[in-house]
């Protein structure tokens, strides 16, 4: 069992923590070009080529694992002044606005293992277009609102800029258990 690290922002954490977020969507890098009647990029050294229908070349060289492996997640966060490396002394900005006397908020990029709070189990790893998202899936990647792909199209291209969703990228699909808190993780 591997684990890995993994970047959320304050809304997508909170609706982990809500258990209503059980997917994430991540833009696969590089994109495969066309190839003859499927697929091809390069991966790590190597050339990978797939069927529109068969990506399990593409999926076994995913940057995130694959099912029983762990995702520990990297959100913004800052420790409480005269703490030292306790996550029972650790802030976390999607819990809200802490005091301002406590100093400036710290990135999700640098934030340590110790500090994370929250680890998530995968179920499955898939590799698909990103407009292919069921109103299901829409749904496990924590949206509340009807139609849920509409508002995770929103999201996106909130997220990816004016035009992402038409581009149609291909994305890893990481699905995962509800999420397990760190011992001793605040509420």
């Amino acid at each position: 069992m591997n684990e890995r690290p993994i970047i959320f922002s304050a809304p997508m954490v909170r609706a982990l923590l809500a258990g209503t977020k059980t997917q994430t969507r991540r833009i696969v890098k590089p994109q495969p070009l066309p190839h003859g009647t499927g697929w091809r990029t390069r991966w790590r050294n190597a050339e990978i080529f797939w069927e529109d229908a068969e990506a399990a070349q593409a999926v076994d060289r995913n940057p995130y694992g694959s099912a029983g492996d762990s995702l520990w997640v990297k959100e913004t966060w800052r420790p409480v002044p005269g703490a030292k490396d306790d996550p029972m002394q650790v802030r976390y900005r999607a819990d809200g606005e802490a005091p301002a006397d406590e100093g400036a908020w710290r990135s999700s990029l640098f934030m340590p293992r110790w500090a994370s709070r929250i680890t998530l189990a995968i179920v499955e790893v898939r590799v698909e277009r990103l407009n292919r998202i069921s109103e299901a899936d829409a749904l496990a990647e924590g949206m509340s609102v009807s139609p849920a792909t509409q508002a995770y199209r929103a999201q996106w291209e909130a997220m990816h800029g004016p035009n992402s969703w038409a581009q149609n990228p291909w994305v890893w699909v990481v699905e995962f258990e509800p999420p397990v808190r760190a011992v001793g993780a605040a509420a």
